[in-house]
């Protein structure tokens, strides 16, 4: 199930209407994902810059079920857009049938490669997912209900949500532009948040950047996994 609404006039409502939808999904069964793109993100003729401006925000939900007319029945909440959202809509793809690969094949084609204050963490988080600094770049939140034991569990951050912007850009003259955009959504994003990583998605040089990181606070190689690839550190690499 998904919807498409062009969020550029109503964001912060349509944000504030979204995370408290997502509230009455079923918690078993179902994987909500919200997202944020430039209408004319897959323009082929396109420059780094946006030039519509205009944000589109999906509303997408993925169901684990045995039947379609069971993936209706958890899909339902979604059926009826409010009003005040209705003359945004941009499209809408009703509850299909998708196998595994299909659901992997969509996300590479659009990805690739406080107090709690519902209006304070929607103030913080706006820049991360509706500011988008490039064409190519888009938003992702998720919302969660992640309680984990620490005795049990590395991942032990407690979280409502997460929130993530995946940058693209093609010209190297956009390094710092990117750097600081980056920095300056996030300190904002990181005052309503339990914890920050990034992640290195350039596939060009990302694995060299790695092994380049472990040598330098692992000389001593305690961990010895990363010898079947640690070839890759004598090839030629441009980007370095």
């Amino acid at each position: 199930m998904t919807t498409i609404v062009d969020s550029t006039d109503i964001f912060k409502p349509l944000l504030k209407y979204v995370m408290q939808t997502s509230k009455t999904v079923p918690r078993y069964g179902v994987d909500l994902f919200f997202c944020t793109f430039y209408a004319d993100k897959d323009d082929p003729t396109g420059t780094e810059e946006s030039k519509s401006k205009r944000v589109f925000f999906v509303i997408n939900q993925t169901m684990f079920a045995d039947s379609l007319e069971e993936a209706k029945v958890l899909a339902s909440t979604w059926d009826v857009l409010p009003d005040e959202f209705k003359k945004h809509l941009i499209a809408t793809v009703p509850t299909m049938e998708r196998d595994r690969e299909q659901l992997w094949k969509l996300q590479e084609d659009f990805q690739p490669y406080g107090n709690g204050e519902c209006w304070n963490v929607i103030d913080a988080i706006t820049p991360a997912l509706y500011d988008l600094p490039s064409r190519l770049s888009s938003g992702t939140f998720c919302p969660l209900d992640y309680y984990p034991n620490e005795y049990d569990q590395a991942l032990s951050l407690p979280q409502k949500c997460y929130v993530s912007s995946m940058l693209c850009w093609k010209d190297p003259k956009r390094d710092a532009f990117m750097d600081k955009w980056l920095l300056d959504a996030y300190t904002k994003a990181d005052t309503v948040s339990s914890g920050v990583y990034v992640a290195d998605l350039n596939i060009k040089h990302r694995m060299t950047k790695w092994l380049r990181i472990r040598n330098k606070w692992d000389p001593s190689e305690t961990f010895v996994g990363h010898r079947g690839f640690a070839s890759i550190l004598n090839q030629s690499d441009p980007h370095l």
